[in-house]
């Protein structure tokens, strides 16, 4: 039986690229450096360090990159943060778990400090019993499989009574490697398809 919702956050429960692009072109201004892709919606959901080098192409220094990283975060925690949006169905989903009495938790790669910023400008942090971000264990975990296994590990949940809610390619091999039932969060229209089209009909289908 269903107990626990495990939830990705960045094209799941919330629409970041107007912020993360914002702040990815103050950035890479600041560094000089121009990027190699078209900056959209589809490049959102690696860890930062990886998508700097994915728009860079690898062709920037170390301290170059460092430089970029810390550019990003000041511009992402002060403005680009707030130009983030919750996706149609999001919180009536969330609401309608939450009186049908499932347990909810949020796994990304995002940080830890702006994950927590966005979730309360949401008006959302009740909803969930704890959220896991990629930099809050330091060494101990890089990835998100790691992750979301720790967090099945800390709370000792029954990966057969839970599901993992997503929108990448690294959602559904995480899930799958930890025996997790995988949903693909395909309102998110540059994400994974198949699955239910609505939050509405993914809440009447679990």
């Amino acid at each position: 039986m269903l107990k626990s919702v495990l939830f990705d956050l960045d094209g799941t429960l919330i629409d970041s690229a107007d912020g993360v692009i914002f702040s990815l072109r103050e950035a890479l201004n600041e560094i000089g450096c121009d990027s190699v892709i078209e900056l959209t919606s589809k490049i959102i959901g690696p860890p930062l360090p990886d998508l700097i080098n994915k728009v860079c192409c690898d062709r920037i220094q170390p301290e170059t990159k460092a430089l970029a990283i810390k550019h990003f975060k000041k511009s992402y925690d002060s403005i680009g943060y707030k130009k983030t949006n919750s996706f149609d169905g999001i919180e009536r989903l969330l609401e309608n778990l939450s009186k049908s009495g499932f347990v909810m938790y949020i796994v990304t790669n995002k940080r830890e400090s702006v994950t927590k910023k966005i979730i309360s400008r949401l008006g959302w942090t009740h909803f969930f019993k704890s959220i896991y971000c990629i930099d809050m264990f330091h060494k101990l975990v890089d990835t998100k499989t790691d992750l979301l296994k720790k967090l099945l590990d800390d709370f000792d949940l029954d990966p057969c009574q839970c599901v993992y809610i997503g929108d990448t390619l690294e959602d559904k091999l995480s899930s799958e490697l930890n025996r997790v039932r995988f949903i693909p969060a395909s309102w998110n229209v540059y994400g994974l398809s198949g699955g239910p089209i609505t939050p509405d009909l993914l809440f009447r289908g679990l």
